[in-house]
């Protein structure tokens, strides 16, 4: 990010701190915000240092997702009880950061190229996000990870449906129809299933038929949403692949 250079003092506690750390099955990246605690004679810090880990934070969340997206791998951070390792010491030594506040990102088993890493970093300090259904679809893949089944297939099929509904808008708007009719469409649609039958009207090409759409993805999200059942491995495996690939069907992400 651009911005003012650190105080001197600042830029001693960073020294050797920052790392990468990698075996031979993953590596990752650490992220760690910082928040000095002033004392009451003290100057305020310009915005720049003082909100710095706010600002890390959102970029690095974009830089996450774009990696996240592209390598595969869960959004997941890793060792949460653990203190930042970027402090402030006042002048007894005492350390005046703010808590455990640490994000990962995963290159592994699909590492990241140099072009991808450069396109996050690219896409972070533009403010670009990742577009709503795929940061939903990690979403649900995160949950299934975490041992949270019913989330996970909720997120799949909210992933889909956000895809799906995207690509109505787009394709209508292309020719021209008004915003605000587009909007009724796709209120007025009933369903997972429907809105499928929408888009390849529209000649999309969703990867995953209909019935398969509605036997093992919408009615697994009905039955978890509205009875509170819990899906089995196999329902949630099932869902979440249905949803990727029509989600990487509908809306692809760029190579880099």
């Amino acid at each position: 990010m651009a911005g003012e250079p650190f105080p001197q003092a600042l830029r001693r506690d960073f020294t050797d701190v920052w790392g990468f750390r990698s075996t031979q099955r993953i590596c990752y990246v650490e992220a760690v915000a910082i928040a000095p605690i002033l004392g009451l004679e003290e100057d305020e810090l310009a915005e720049p240092v003082r909100d710095l880990g706010n600002h890390f934070f959102r970029w690095f969340r974009i830089f996450q997702e774009w990696a996240c997206a592209w390598s595969g791998e869960p959004m997941q951070d890793f060792d949460p009880n653990r203190p930042s390792v970027v402090h402030v010491l006042d002048e007894k030594g005492v350390i005046t950061s703010n808590g455990p506040r640490q994000r990962g990102v995963y290159v592994w088993p699909e590492p990241l190229n140099k072009a991808q890493v450069a396109g996050a970093m690219r896409r972070a300090s533009a403010g670009e996000w990742l577009p709503p259904e795929h940061r939903t679809l990690l979403d649900a893949v995160e949950a299934k990870v975490g041992g949270m089944p019913r989330k996970a297939v909720i997120d799949a099929a909210t992933a889909v449906e956000v895809a799906l509904a995207g690509y109505v808008t787009r394709e209508l708007t292309s020719k021209g129809i008004d915003a605000s009719f587009i909007d009724e469409v796709i209120k007025g649609v009933n369903g997972l299933v429907n809105l499928h039958s929408l888009c390849t009207e529209l000649d999309a090409n969703p990867g995953v038929s209909k019935n398969k759409l509605g036997a093992q993805l919408a009615n697994v999200r009905n039955r978890a949403a509205h009875a509170g059942i819990v899906p089995t491995r196999d329902e949630e495996v099932a869902a979440i692949g249905h949803a990727a690939t029509i989600v990487h069907a509908i809306t692809p992400l760029p190579e880099a």
